[in-house]
């Protein structure tokens, strides 16, 4: 199932839902991470940004991601900011 968002900024993105998660296409404005971040946290999910695997989460989130991602996870406060930070390097240790 594929459906569109828009934001009051005028930012929209695709969101692709199957079995197995749910593909963000094309985030294109900071309120749409917000949106995206919110969506994140009312399912107490997991971004992994699909550049480089990344796992980014809050930290009530890193305890359930299997042993071997857990240390290399990006926690942040799930925002929009936090997410565009996170995503562009800026908040990577």
């Amino acid at each position: 199932m594929a459906i569109w968002i828009r934001a009051d900024d005028g930012g929209d993105a695709e969101l692709i839902a199957s079995d197995s998660g749910i593909l963000v296409d094309r985030p294109a404005s900071s309120q749409i991470l917000g949106i995206i971040a919110e969506l994140v946290t009312q399912l107490g999910a997991v971004i992994i940004d699909p550049r480089d695997g990344m796992f980014i989460c809050r930290d009530e989130e890193r305890a359930h991601l299997p042993a071997e991602f857990q240390q290399d996870a990006v926690v942040i406060e799930m925002t929009g900011p936090a997410v565009q930070d996170a995503t562009t390097g800026l908040g990577r240790h």
